[in-house]
């Protein structure tokens, strides 16, 4: 090989090994700490189930504490009313914003919407989001809406009134 090909090859690998220190390629090394997109990006989980879906997303973490956004997705075609989602999960809620804590359960919580995000309709989405003051431990294992407001109609229901006292 001559000289000149040489220091071109030597140039070519210098621009190589710079241009890697200034921007660097995607690939991780196995024991690489990924960034923090990446970290929340890989830290969603989707439920699917028949008329909604769910998806539970860490949009930050900190040594003592998270917060997350909890979306709820009409994929029916029925409007959602007045939706109560029963969250079964191992962690605990600190702190709640667009829906309230209806109930605490010993294996997660009900959680109701504001009024003013209880109907979700069909295609659409609602998101609330919840922060905790202790470490993330790991994905609910279930969102379940437990209510919805329905029409019944004057056959499918009685009314009867007493008088006890007068």
């Amino acid at each position: 090989m001559n000289l000149k090909k040489c220091k071109l090859l030597s140039l070519i690998l210098v621009i190589f090994i710079v241009t890697e220190i200034i921007y660097p390629t995607k690939a991780l090394a196995a024991d690489a700490t990924p960034t923090d997109a990446q970290a929340i990006e890989e830290s969603s989980k989707k439920y699917v189930y028949d008329d909604y879906e769910m998806v539970y997303s860490i949009t930050s973490q900190w040594d003592n504490g998270y917060n997350s956004e909890i979306q709820i997705i009409n994929t029916g075609e029925k409007d959602i009313n007045n939706w109560y989602l029963q969250l079964i999960t191992p962690n605990k809620i600190s702190n709640i914003w667009n829906a309230e804590t209806y109930e605490t359960l010993k294996d997660g919580y009900i959680i109701k919407n504001m009024g003013w995000n209880g109907k979700i309709k069909p295609g659409e989405s609602i998101s609330f989001g919840i922060s905790s003051n202790q470490q993330f431990v790991d994905f609910p294992s279930d969102g379940i809406i437990r209510s919805k407001i329905s029409s019944v109609g004057e056959k499918n229901y009685s009314v009867f009134y007493y008088v006890e006292n007068d």
